[in-house]
Formats: C-alpha cells, sequence, structure tokens
C-alpha cells in the first residue's frame, strides 16, 4: 500500500522508569516519587526548565520551555508536570545519537501539549488540525504528531510519559531530518525508544523492556493474530488506526516494535549494521535515492512499495526465511 500521512497513535503502559540513584520506580506505580525523594535532583537542578502560566489553556496551564522543548500542559499534577520536561530532554538525546540531525536542521524546537482531558484535547484538535481531524477523532488514548508538533491526552503517569517518548521520536524526525523513513521503521523507532531507565547518567532507552508492546505481541502470539513481515511491510499507521479497532491496532504497533527489535539484536546481531547504514542514510537524506535506484533496477520483491523496497535494500529480501527468522525472534521476545 501507498505510505501516506503518518498517524501516532499510541498507548503505553512500558517500563518507563524514573528513578533517584540506588533505585528504580516503575512508571505505572510512581512514577513521579524518584523524582522528589531523598537524595535525588529535583527536575531544576537536573535541567534548566523555564515555566511561565499558558494563559490559552481552558483551565489553570503552564508553559515549561527546555533546550529543545516547549511543553504546554494543563495537567495538574505538579510532579509529573515536572517530569515531563526531564523525560522530554533524556528521549531527545538518545534520538540525537540514534540519528543525528541534518544539516540546518539542528536549531528546531519542538512543541508539545499534554492535556489533562479528552475534552480539551478533543477541542484542541479539532480547532488547530481541522482537515486531520477526521481521522485524528479514533484516536482513544496517547495522542499525534503534524508538523513538528505533538498533542497528546494524559491517561496515567505511565501512559503518558510513553506517549511522549513516542510522539517525540516523530516530532524529532519531522523536524530534524529531510526526508521520512517508512511507516514500519517510524513507527517502530518510536516504540523501541518508549521505555527508559533512569537510574544511569545519562538515563538509557530499555527498548527490550517494554511491557505493554510484549503484553500484546504475547496476546497476538497466542491467538494467531500477529502480523506477518509482509504485512507489517505494507500497512500504513494510518490505515489501522482507521479500522477503529483498538486490539488491531496495539497488534499493529507490538510488531513493527517486534520488527525493529529483530533488526537491531536478532539473529545474533546479524542486521544490526544494516539497520545502522539505513538509519545513516536517513540522517544524510540519501535514503530516497538509493531506495528510488533500487526500485528502478531491481525485479520482483521490492517492486513499487517504498517501505517493502527500503526493507529489501538493506536486509535482503522479505522472503520465507526471513519471515521465519522473524517469526522466531517474536517468539524468544515473547518467552514462548
Amino acid at each position: 500500500m501507498r505510505q501516506k500521512r503518518s498517524l501516532f497513535s499510541s498507548r503505553s503502559d512500558a517500563e518507563s522508569r524514573l528513578s533517584c540513584p540506588g533505585f528504580i520506580v516503575l512508571a505505572g506505580a510512581s512514577v513521579v516519587a524518584a523524582l522528589m525523594s531523598s537524595g535525588c535532583r529535583t527536575p531544576s537542578e537536573a535541567l534548566r526548565v523555564a515555566r511561565e502560566p499558558w494563559p490559552a489553556a481552558e483551565r489553570e496551564g503552564v508553559r515549561l520551555s527546555t533546550e529543545h522543548f516547549d511543553l504546554y500542559t494543563t495537567v495538574e499534577d505538579g510532579e509529573l508536570r515536572s517530569a515531563l520536561p526531564v523525560l522530554a530532554e533524556a528521549a531527545h538525546q538518545q534520538y540525537a545519537r540514534l540519528l543525528p540531525p541534518a544539516p540546518g536542521h539542528e536549531g528546531a524546537r519542538l512543541t508539545t501539549y499534554v492535556f489533562a482531558t479528552r475534552g480539551e484535547w478533543d477541542r484542541f484538535t479539532r480547532a488547530r488540525f481541522p482537515q486531520s481531524y477526521a481521522v485524528y477523532q479514533y484516536i482513544r488514548a496517547g495522542g499525534f504528531t503534524e508538523d513538528g508538533t505533538a498533542v497528546l491526552v494524559h491517561s496515567t503517569p505511565a501512559a503518558t510519559l510513553a506517549t511522549l517518548a513516542h510522539e517525540g521520536w516523530h516530532q524529532y524526525v519531522q523536524t530534524r531530518t529531510s526526508c521520512r523513513p517508512p511507516a514500519w521503521l517510524n513507527e517502530g523507532l518510536a516504540c523501541y525508544l518508549e521505555s527508559f531507565d533512569f537510574t544511569r547518567q545519562p538515563p538509557r532507552p530499555l527498548p527490550l523492556g517494554n511491557s505493554f508492546r510484549l503484553e500484546h505481541l504475547r496476546s497476538a502470539l497466542a491467538e494467531s493474530k500477529a502480523f506477518s513481515l509482509h504485512e507489517l511491510l505494507d500497512t500504513d499507521a494510518g490505515e489501522v488506526l482507521l479500522h477503529n479497532h483498538s486490539g488491531i491496532t496495539q497488534t499493529y504497533y507490538a510488531g513493527v516494535w517486534g520488527l525493529v527489535s529483530f533488526l537491531r539484536h536478532g539473529s545474533e546481531g546479524r542486521h544490526a549494521a544494516a539497520l545502522d547504514r539505513l538509519l545513516a542514510d536517513l540522517a544524510d537524506g540519501s535514503l530516497p535515492i538509493r531506495v528510488r535506484a533500487a526500485m528502478l533496477t531491481r525485479e520482483g520483491e521490492g517492486g513499487g512499495d517504498f517501505g517493502r523496497a527500503v526493507f529489501s535494500l538493506y536486509f535482503g529480501a522479505a522472503d520465507k526465511n526471513m519471515e521465519q527468522a522473524y517469526q522466531a525472534y517474536l517468539r524468544e521476545l515473547a518467552g514462548f
């Protein structure tokens, strides 16, 4: 299927972790307690955050400005408000390591809105993105990113922080690169970067510790509903969202998380170097030229589909052997 504008629905109770040195606090239990515990630096001490009222908000809102982000939120939980810029900057550091910004794209600031209620989120989305609202209205939790701006709705601290990291990747790609990755790679990396461990300095991602994606992967495998490799390469996130079926949506995201994990860690690391080359070509803007050249010169598998052609160029044909290796890795990842 032809790649469309990416739509980024995400809802995650992923193992996003924030903690003080010496212990870990899982986001699902008490995500911000770690920031305020004895011996832990407060966010203002850890990084510079400018705070000011957000008068345009429907309720008392605040703008939190950091080196790379302008975060607008109506979430009333003061501790969660403090955690948002900490995670945003930690995630941005990881994005830049994975995908250095293209020349001329380094300085763009990222604007993120985090609304306390679905009603606030819906009214803002309808007014700010009227042409896209027909699709965005199907997002039940999480958020989306368009033109470098992310719009999130709060549910739980774990879900909100994981979504912040997920959508932050989309913001980064849209503003720091001159070309766009295929949907399977874009969404797969967003899910891969949802989970962080703050017991280390600097904070590091926990890509394989994403309990939310793992839970849905296990369910999909147990029910024989997991996407095949071919389906993931041909599917766009927007098409999944339009099904308005949470089970299909979460199975898709679990699948692309598993696919990127496979390319990084599976088959004894056989594909890791190719993934690095793909990201390097995305970073320097040469990806579209390389893929178009391959599509013109290669016959058969890889055909005229961009997502499949990217995979074929860097990792080889998505044939029976590759499918079997991918499915075997998913079962290993899921503990089956």
